[in-house]
């Protein structure tokens, strides 16, 4: 592992879901549900930012359109009278683009310190001096060991769990005015077929990564619902 990306990224996601095992008594549910909840509160801001430059994106798209019509023989002028009409709406096309680029490298880390704590134990020569580890871990789920992979249930549940995701993350996203018959039928596909592979995949990882996966979904769900909320209220109060 690059040593930048262990102490700016693993050392302190490492270090982070060892206090949340020792604050919970080791229990490694408790732990992992929580460790969602902070991820989702540290990336709120980044996460309403991508979902506003989407729906503005889409709302400006018919403008867009007509602009590109227009200005068919003036590409100068094209891109002014885009940039403008970004500048009004406050729209950034690139914070999507940053935004991934801030969030996989995290959620690669989050893979790494669970797929540690399951096989070999997070390192302690990683932690931090006021962190402790737990003595003790409490590692069942019922009758399902997290830290062993192969969990069927888990898997399914991964599987609804992202199909209910997507389907709200779709649900709470415009149709583009230019949107291809070819889109559309990726979308479908993002929302039939992906929870399938992700189910399958989740199967052959550790359960704790499988339960990860689930609070994440329900997460990224409410937090859609949230969004959509704050996002129509914005445009309720906005002049």
């Amino acid at each position: 592992m690059f040593t930048w990306y262990q102490h700016i990224v693993y050392n302190p996601i490492a270090n982070v879901y060892t206090f949340l095992l020792d604050s919970t008594g080791g229990i490694v549910v408790l732990a992992t549900v929580v460790l969602v909840i902070l991820i989702k509160l540290l990336l709120y801001s980044f996460s309403y930012s991508m979902y506003y430059n989407q729906q503005m994106l889409a709302r400006v798209q018919p403008e867009i359109v007509t602009l590109q019509k227009k200005f068919a023989d003036n590409k100068q002028e094209l891109g002014i009278q885009i940039i403008d009409v970004y500048r009004k709406n406050r729209i950034n096309p690139f914070i999507i683009i940053v935004i991934l680029i801030i969030q996989i490298p995290l959620y690669l880390g989050i893979y790494f310190v669970l797929t540690d704590a399951s096989t070999q134990g997070i390192d302690v020569t990683h932690l931090y001096s006021f962190v402790k580890n737990p003595e003790t871990l409490v590692r069942s789920l019922g009758a399902i060991d997290l830290y062993v992979a192969g969990s069927f249930l888990l898997a399914l549940f991964v599987g609804v769990t992202q199909w209910y995701a997507t389907y709200v993350m779709q649900l709470h996203t415009p149709p583009s005015a230019s949107e291809t018959d070819f889109a559309i039928t990726m979308k479908k596909n993002v929302l039939y077929v992906l929870p399938v592979v992700v189910a399958i995949i989740s199967f052959f990882l550790h359960a704790v990564i499988a339960l990860y996966w689930i609070v994440n979904n329900i997460a990224t769900a409410i937090q859609y619902m949230l969004f959509k909320k704050k996002f129509s209220l914005l445009q309720t109060n906005r002049p």
